[in-house]
């Protein structure tokens, strides 16, 4: 497969309504933009592509908190985050990946709470996919 003719990638990760607890618990919404088109076609977005919220606790240990819904009218991936999931945010990474191909994906943090490059946490990402593919 010649990856130059794919654009496939997580354009932005959104947090909305954002509360802490005193104990460090994170509720609120998260939104991840993604575009994906091969050969300069889009991609069907709600049937091609998966989304899930990591949050990485280090370089080598990402969690998955959410598998992401994908809004139509908004064309975004959405999930909430709720307080009795117990996620202590420390940063959110929206993970997209082909439904067919779980070895092409993208990821992006976010930037203001994020002190990793996505690029140091793949290996923990391939892990985490394989886990999960069991």
């Amino acid at each position: 497969m010649c990856l130059s003719r794919w654009s496939f990638q997580v354009l932005d990760i959104k947090l909305e309504n954002k509360v802490t607890t005193s104990a460090g618990i994170t509720k609120g919404k998260v939104y991840c933009t993604v575009e994906a088109n091969k050969y300069d076609l889009d991609i069907d977005l709600q049937n091609e592509v998966e989304v899930v919220l990591l949050n990485v606790k280090e370089e080598d240990e990402v969690e998955l908190v959410a598998d992401m819904k994908y809004k139509r009218k908004m064309n975004v991936f959405m999930t909430k985050i709720k307080t009795k999931q117990q996620i202590k945010h420390r940063c959110f990474a929206c993970l997209a990946l082909l439904r067919h191909n779980s070895e092409f994906f993208t990821v992006k943090t976010e930037d203001e709470s994020c002190k990793v490059e996505p690029s140091s946490i793949l290996s923990a990402i391939r892990s985490l996919l394989q886990n999960k593919e069991k």
